[in-house]
């Protein structure tokens, strides 16, 4: 295998995943008693599945499956003259599943301290799932525009494929967003 970094990419979906349904439970306990949400997960395609802390998932199996035979695929193919585009597609993986890890890690250090400090907060929000998804959709600003200036300063087709990561998250997003509003009307 010429790049055994792709391995890192099931590795990181996999993680994705079961953090998500990890952060799902710890918001249930203190936390959840005083910030009420709609929906813990954002993307409606693993809404149900993390809903219900269902620890497998045959569709989220698949997904993982694909995503990885690309990568292979692009790994093994794209030599050469293309090797370049191998690592804008994993910049662009590794940095997208990355940056949801580690949002996925700030939740659930936030869910520890709030239980561990039930006293922190007094009365009961309730947040709109289109407040969570605005949320999220801002949040990326918080990696792009770091990508953006260490991709002027230190250009690599690895950082290139970070910033298209953050941009298809940012495009996703506001596609729930949009799919949203469409279905309310």
């Amino acid at each position: 295998m010429n790049h055994p970094e792709v391995l890192l990419l099931p590795v990181l979906m996999i993680a994705d995943y079961y953090l998500t349904i990890l952060g799902a439970v710890l918001r249930e306990k203190e936390f959840g008693k005083h910030f009420i949400i709609d929906a813990y997960e954002m993307n409606p395609t693993y809404r149900n599945g993390i809903d219900q802390k269902r620890l497998l998932n045959l569709q989220f199996i698949a997904q993982v499956l694909l995503n990885f035979l690309i990568l292979l695929a692009c790994s093994i193919f794209l030599n050469g003259d293309l090797e370049f585009i191998f690592w804008i597609v994993l910049g662009f993986y590794l940095t997208l599943y990355g940056y949801v890890i580690g949002l996925h890690v700030s939740n659930i250090l936030i869910f520890r301290w709030v239980e561990r400090n039930p006293n922190a907060f007094d009365g009961v929000i309730t947040l709109s799932h289109d407040f969570n998804l605005r949320m999220s959709l801002n949040l990326n600003a918080v990696l792009l525009i770091p990508v953006i200036i260490i991709l002027i300063f230190s250009f690599s087709f690895f950082v290139l494929g970070s910033l298209l990561a953050v941009v298809y998250n940012i495009t996703l997003v506001g596609n729930w967003i949009r799919k949203r509003k469409h279905a309310e009307k």
